[in-house]
Formats: C-alpha cells, sequence, structure tokens
C-alpha cells in the first residue's frame, strides 16, 4: 500500500494498530499518545430541557454543516436543541454554501434553532456553550475539533470516515460513530 514509506505514527492505540495491519512488514511503527487522557465508558443520556448542539470549523460543503441543520428539522419538534455554528467562509464557493445554509434555515423555519458564530478562537467560549460537538465532515484529516472537544469532556458525534474520526473515537466508548 505504501512502498516507499518506511515509518509511521500513530497518535492513538487504535490508529497504531490499523498502521501495524497495513504497513509493510519492513516499517517502522511508532505511538505518540495525544495527551489526552479519556476515560473507558459509555456516555450517559442528557438529563437537560435544552441541549447544546455545535459544529466547528469553516463553513464550506466539505465541512457538510447541511447534515447537522437536516438533524435540527429531525429534532425540532421532540426537544429543544439549538445549533451553534461556529466558523466562516474562506473561498467565493465558501460564501454560496452559507447562502444555501441560509435559505435551508429560512425555508425549514430554523432561525431560532441556528446562530452562526462566526469565527471563535477561545474554546473556553466554544465549548462553555456546547453539549455536544458534531463533526459530519465529508472527510477528515486529523480531526483536531474531535480531541478539542474530548479534552473538554464534550461528547462528540461524527461519522465514520476513514481517517481521523475512526481513529479517534471508539464508537459508544468515547463518542457516537454513524
Amino acid at each position: 500500500m505504501f512502498p516507499r514509506v518506511n515509518q509511521f505514527v500513530g497518535i492513538s492505540d487504535k490508529q497504531y494498530n490499523l498502521m501495524k495491519s497495513y504497513a509493510p512488514k519492513k516499517a517502522a511503527v511508532h505511538l505518540i499518545q495525544n495527551g489526552i487522557d479519556i476515560p473507558n465508558h459509555t456516555f450517559k443520556p442528557f438529563q437537560k430541557d435544552d441541549i447544546k448542539l455545535a459544529t466547528i470549523g469553516g463553513i464550506c460543503d466539505r465541512k457538510n454543516q447541511m447534515q447537522c441543520l437536516e438533524l435540527i428539522v429531525l429534532l425540532k419538534d421532540k426537544i429543544n436543541v439549538h445549533l451553534n455554528i461556529f466558523g466562516t467562509t474562506f473561498t467565493p464557493i465558501d460564501v454560496a454554501y452559507k447562502k444555501t445554509l441560509e435559505h435551508f434555515i429560512t425555508e425549514n423555519n430554523l432561525e431560532n434553532f441556528v446562530t452562526f458564530k462566526g469565527n471563535e478562537t477561545n474554546f473556553d467560549n466554544i465549548y462553555s456553550q456546547s453539549d455536544i460537538v458534531l463533526s459530519t465532515a465529508k472527510e477528515e484529516g486529523f480531526g483536531r475539533t474531535i480531541i478539542e472537544a474530548m479534552s473538554y469532556g464534550i461528547p462528540v458525534i461524527t461519522s465514520d470516515k476513514a481517517g481521523g474520526p475512526s481513529t479517534i473515537i471508539t464508537h459508544l466508548q468515547n463518542g457516537l460513530l454513524y
């Protein structure tokens, strides 16, 4: 699979074991722990009347904030839920994508359920406003947002994509994969 690569570095036990199984026999595989101690437990159901969801990252089709909005449509009549979208646009294509999101919000009467928070670099501000972090990216590398949320004790729901999320999250142990 990687004939010219002779060194691999994993950041979790799960990633290390995956690399060991795919790396060429002569390749060295190293583990550098991510430094975040996440207990092995199943998350308990929320006992809250109001659940604050958050999605964090550049506003673009690849990050797939539309999927978060579709989730709000499904939940808004069942539970008291609010989605904060942290991030900004970077290109004209991203601006067009944000306009699509805004149109969807208007068409589905989600104005009271969704807030664009813009670019926020203070993690305390982000995670104090979040009960659950959603990572709905269509493709994801490392998934830094997932690690950050977990370090604040915030549960993460993310797609089971190859790469970052599935090497960080173990379904029903330290997050949810869908």
